[in-house]
């Protein structure tokens, strides 16, 4: 679980740019979770999975809307 997620998963602002960490990228490349939780960019909202780490599911769990109101609540089974 990080604040912010890994560079091109779930990174991407209103306006194209991509914010995410490459380091932190680079990290999970190395430690293969399973799962990885993260926030901060409220409008990249939702579940994702990449092809170059294809064991981790990510969720960016941001609970506000960029423009107001709440997301969903997510729930993640194991």
């Amino acid at each position: 679980m990080t604040h912010g997620p890994p560079h091109r998963i779930g990174d991407r602002m209103v306006l194209g740019a991509r914010v995410g960490c490459a380091d932190l990228r680079e990290r999970l490349r190395v430690a293969r979770p399973k799962v990885h939780v993260f926030g901060h960019i409220h409008e990249a909202y939702g579940a994702y999975m990449d092809g170059e780490l294809p064991e981790t599911r990510f969720f960016n769990v941001a609970t506000r809307r960029l423009l107001g109101g709440c997301n969903d609540p997510v729930v993640i089974e194991v």
